[in-house]
């Protein structure tokens, strides 16, 4: 709870900041769901963007859900559910709509982890551990509160 509420304090002193990040993840979000209604156009599946910007938060939720590895047939099922019933999708398209948005962004995000993994700041010799970043992070984010 301590914890909680000092995020919160955070949060608050430092509010443009968490407008910002606030911002950020709108235009994430609304990324992903672009993804996956191009995705609908290209299989030719004449969906309303309405309609469509309505089934996502729900797959998107659910989905993120630690239910199965990065939601693999659990967003395929929503979208087969869902697109079929509120905007007349065949369920086999529904399906591909999925599979297809995710492989697409699965592709997109290769870049940053061959980064992550590969990655060695100035003057290291050897890998930098999660562990050490995480630790440093931490560290610097208590000096900039202390000085603000």
């Amino acid at each position: 709870m301590i914890e909680i509420s000092a995020a919160y304090h955070l949060y608050a002193h430092h509010w443009r900041a968490t407008l910002v990040a606030f911002g950020a993840s709108v235009v994430a979000h609304l990324a992903t769901f672009a993804t996956f209604l191009c995705a609908a156009y290209a299989l030719g599946a004449a969906v309303p963007l309405l309609d469509f910007f309505a089934v996502m938060p729900v797959e998107r939720t659910i989905s993120a859900l630690p239910i199965s590895f990065a939601g693999i047939g659990i967003r395929e099922k929503i979208l087969q559910i869902m697109l079929n019933g509120l905007c007349g999708v065949p369920e086999a398209k529904a399906i591909l709509i999925g599979s297809l948005s995710f492989l697409i962004i699965l592709v997109c995000c290769i870049p940053g982890a061959v980064v992550y993994l590969f990655y060695k700041p100035s003057g290291a010799v050897a890998h930098v551990k999660l562990r050490e970043m995480q630790k440093e992070v931490a560290t610097l984010e208590h000096e900039i509160s202390e000085t603000e």
